[in-house]
């Protein structure tokens, strides 16, 4: 019922759009990615925080000065319209509270506490933003779920 309560939250203040210049560079990362195969553009343009590469063999370039790791989290949503792209924070938040559950499930502690995580403040609204934040911790939950099973 926790988890029904919290994807209908999650739906009915579902954000149109990203609110920092941070989830923007995720973003176009992950769609040049996918459009270009590198994150290398000639138009300075599409990023807001981006590093200028000027190379006497080829007109300037720019690059993002943010790492591509949450980037590749968000390709697989780049094939969806543009406001899909933060359903990939709940469905990592989700997969975050299977783990913990089955963390806490081998730990002999009451399995409902999983909750807790589920409707902690500063998670819900992680799971609401392109942030990293999130997929660093699923994979320290994941690698931790691995090295004790």
């Amino acid at each position: 019922a926790g988890v029904v309560l919290f994807v209908i939250l999650f739906w009915v203040y579902y954000p149109p759009s990203y609110v920092s210049i941070d989830e923007h560079e995720y973003l176009k990362n992950a769609h040049l990615l996918v459009q270009r195969g590198t994150i290398v553009t000639e138009d300075s343009s599409l990023y807001c925080g981006g590093t200028t590469l000027i190379s006497p063999d080829t007109p300037p370039q720019s690059i993002s000065s943010y790492s591509i790791g949450r980037s590749l989290v968000l390709i697989p949503f780049t094939f969806f319209p543009f406001s899909f792209s933060f359903a990939s924070g709940l469905l990592l938040h989700l997969l975050n509270l299977v783990l913990i559950y089955f963390i806490l499930k081998g730990k002999n502690i009451p399995v409902h506490y999983s909750l807790l995580y589920l409707f902690f403040p500063a998670a819900a609204w992680e799971a609401r933003t392109l942030f990293p934040e999130l997929s660093v911790l699923t994979l320290f939950l994941g690698a931790y779920f691995l090295w004790r099973v």
